[in-house]
């Protein structure tokens, strides 16, 4: 009997175990997933400051920007910015456990917090008109190109028609649709909408970093930091975008401030975390000097270079040195 009852004990241990083991798996991912909300966020607003620069260019200085840049600026306005993935499997590891009261009202506060993604994405979609730019151009007879979001910026974008892109006749129905009232009128409410759009996001991102913090009370001895960052694209020498070179932490206790000595070449490169297209930093839309999760990728040149980025603040620097001196 006593055996039975130890046998009994054992398994109701292995069991609790395992819960316990899914429990810090689905909160370790989901802390993940919450933080990639939160430099989310920054990446929104860059974009939507952008745009709302375009807006004003726009309605304000039509006549100081070239023609051959307007389509692309106008298709820049159908864009939400916005990236979005589901995590929703994360939840499911936060079950609700009867013989621990003590965290699953915690637990239940998190899975909820597993929609915060979609709804960013769902206060966008009801924010952001579809196609109107598009509209506009295919009524005016004007040709334009895709947008690609993957690593391409909206100033990258905007650069790419050059002159002699359109032909006179194209350049004059740009010229009547910059003074069409309707557009016009589309125009400051997409403007009113992007305003809210940027409100809306840094707002969830707040809440986001809320739940971040209550998520390290809850359990502090576990290291949610990122674990590795490296830097990563055509611009190494022998160079792409599947793996990518080790950077180092510059302050232990800190896994925003991270560093490389590194020989570059003409190309492109990103700043990836964990190895993981998750957690990835390029140059802003705003502002191409500043570091952006989401952001464009960024051009280098041939050089040797003490490549530093802070993910917290936001910067990255490019400092040229002397190869022979380098450490």
């Amino acid at each position: 009997m006593i055996g039975i009852l130890i046998a009994i004990q054992v398994n109701n241990w292995n069991e609790q175990r395992i819960k316990d083991a899914r429990f810090e798996f689905g909160l370790t991912a989901l802390y993940s997933e919450i933080q990639s909300t939160v430099f989310l966020q920054s990446g929104v607003v860059d974009r939507v400051n952008f745009q709302l620069e375009m807006i004003d260019s726009l309605l304000h200085h039509p006549d100081s920007i070239r023609l051959h840049k307007i389509p692309a600026m106008l298709l820049i306005l159908d864009e939400s910015g916005f990236i979005s993935w589901n995590n929703d499997w994360k939840s499911e590891f936060l079950e609700i456990d009867m013989s621990r009261p003590d965290r699953n009202s915690f637990a239940q506060d998190l899975r909820g917090l597993t929609t915060i993604s979609s709804g960013i994405d769902d206060f966008i979609e009801n924010h952001q008109p579809a196609n109107v730019m598009k509209s506009y151009l295919r009524t005016y007879n004007i040709p334009y190109d895709i947008y690609n979001q993957e690593g391409t910026s909206y100033l990258d974008f905007i650069d790419k028609n050059r002159e002699g892109f359109y032909s006179d006749r194209q350049l004059q129905q740009i010229q009547a649709l910059l003074h069409d009232e309707s557009l016009i009128a589309d125009l400051q409410i997409i403007n009113g909408l992007k305003m809210s759009i940027r409100e809306g996001a840094a707002a969830i991102g707040q809440s986001a970093d809320t739940f971040l913090k209550s998520i390290q009370s809850y359990n502090p001895e576990t290291d949610y930091s990122l674990k590795q960052m490296e830097l990563i694209g055509t611009g190494i020498p022998n160079g792409q975008w599947e793996t990518g070179i080790q950077m180092k932490r510059i302050a232990d206790d800190n896994d925003s401030r991270w560093e490389i000595k590194q020989q570059l070449i003409d190309g492109k490169i990103k700043f990836r975390g964990d190895a993981d297209w998750v957690l990835d930093w390029g140059r802003g839309q705003a502002n191409d000097v500043r570091l952006v999760f989401k952001g464009a990728n960024i051009p280098v040149s041939k050089g040797f270079y003490h490549i530093r980025i802070d993910l917290k603040e936001g910067r990255y620097e490019f400092i040229p040195i002397e190869e022979q001196r380098a450490d």
